[in-house]
């Protein structure tokens, strides 16, 4: 029962986070500190979860259940209001904090594994532009050798979190990126360098379709709807009417003999609901 209580309060605090941080415009001191007040209640208890989950990982769990039991346990909600905490660390310049808080999330394998990718995206970015002018005795030297070593520790980050089978592939070619820039900074013979070239995507077919956009110059009646902001173009292929942008680049296709039609991502929609259909509709 208590862990129940714990978990219904845990989604009622995430609630509350949610509600500042997607509120209309930028959220006020008091907001941020309110955040931070809720992170700094939670975050002994989050710690202690995270024990117990791995000694669970250890000793109680048997057949992986444990990645799904725990999506119910407080600690699923507190991950997500400590990598809010985050946000409001970033957004105060508490670069230090904020990189020690990600060593943490990293640290731990067992809540919020999708996650992984930017977080090890975050920590090189800390690792490579802020941490040198921290000096917090990590790295000694003057500022320039605390800039060389960073680089260093910011190019192993990129490594771990391209080894990491939880750090999804969309964040590998951001990874990769930062990675070859700072072999290059810190000029590792290029037989040594990364090579990525296994893996980087063909470079996409640009197409440029060129039309006319119909203006209106009618003024809009005190107190009347705002007008659409969709643009109107001139078909000049088919009927030579009005049309939208995308009737328009059909029309050019059709000149070269094409056809085609716009759907928004419907066709592929449908065929994904054929090929679950017993999963989404049937018991």
């Amino acid at each position: 029962r208590l862990h129940l209580l714990e978990f219904e309060a845990g989604i009622r605090l995430e609630a509350q986070v949610d509600t500042i941080l997607e509120s209309l415009g930028i959220p006020s001191e008091e907001d941020l500190e309110r955040i931070m007040d809720i992170f700094t209640m939670i975050y002994p208890r989050w710690k202690q979860y995270i024990e117990e989950e791995k000694e669970k990982e250890r000793v109680v769990y048997e057949m992986g259940e444990g990645a799904y039991l725990r999506r119910f346990n407080p600690a699923h909600s507190y991950t997500r209001l400590v990598v809010k905490a985050l946000w409001v660390l970033a957004r105060r310049k508490e670069h230090a904090r904020e990189h020690a808080l990600l060593e943490e999330l990293l640290s731990q394998r067992l809540f919020h594994l999708a996650r992984r990718g930017s977080w090890y995206q975050r920590k090189a970015l800390l690792e490579e532009h802020y941490m040198p002018k921290m000096n917090d005795g990590r790295v000694s030297g003057d500022l320039e050798q605390r800039k060389k070593a960073w680089k260093k520790i910011a190019a192993a980050t990129c490594e771990s979190g391209l080894q990491d089978p939880n750090c999804h592939l969309i964040h590998h070619y951001d990874l990769q990126k930062r990675l070859l820039k700072l072999e290059k900074k810190l000029r590792i013979p290029k037989r040594l360098q990364h090579d990525f070239g296994h893996a980087r995507l063909a470079e996409p077919l640009e197409i440029q379709v060129q039309g006319i956009q119909l203006k209106r110059n009618s003024a809009p009646k005190p107190g009347a709807q705002a007008a659409s902001t969709k643009t109107i173009w001139l078909d000049e292929l088919d009927s030579g009417g009005e049309c939208s942008v995308e009737e328009m680049c059909l029309s050019h296709f059709r000149s070269e003999g094409w056809k085609g039609y716009h759907a928004e991502g419907g066709a592929i929609r449908t065929i994904f609901a054929y090929l679950f259909y017993d999963i989404l509709f049937l018991y």
